[in-house]
């Protein structure tokens, strides 16, 4: 029975920030939760081409490195959305960069959760 996060409304999450923050000191490690926390939607893999990219949950795949935040600046972002295009494209740089996605088939494409710290940070600072 735990309650999705987009489920609850506004007054009942940010009770619940407030009070990990206060209960752990913001810290979410050895604590009981029932509520039920999902990664950011992520796609990569290589084109037939062989070429690797990187998706996020609304993009088509994505080759060049900085195109989140260069897209993100070209529609006049600033503050949390900019600084959430530049951890898409730090996700861009670890994944097109690895050396296991060589190892990938040609024409593959994984779909995934994303869960990245960096940008688990950037959402808890914005509600605390």
């Amino acid at each position: 029975n735990m309650i999705h996060l987009q489920k609850m409304d506004d007054a009942a999450f940010i009770d619940f920030a407030h009070k990990l923050k206060r209960e752990t000191g913001g810290k979410l490690q050895d604590i009981k939760v029932s509520l039920k926390v999902d990664g950011g939607g992520g796609r990569f893999g290589l084109d037939a081409a062989g070429r690797p990219f990187f998706e996020g949950s609304r993009t088509g795949p994505v080759f060049e490195p900085k195109s989140f935040s260069k897209h993100a600046i070209s529609k006049g972002a600033t503050g949390e959305v900019l600084i959430r295009s530049r951890h898409y494209d730090d996700m861009f740089d670890l994944v097109t960069g690895s050396k296991w996605i060589k190892s990938l088939p040609r024409d593959c494409k994984i779909v995934c959760e994303l869960f990245y710290n960096p940008m688990t940070k950037l959402y808890w600072v914005m509600l605390l």
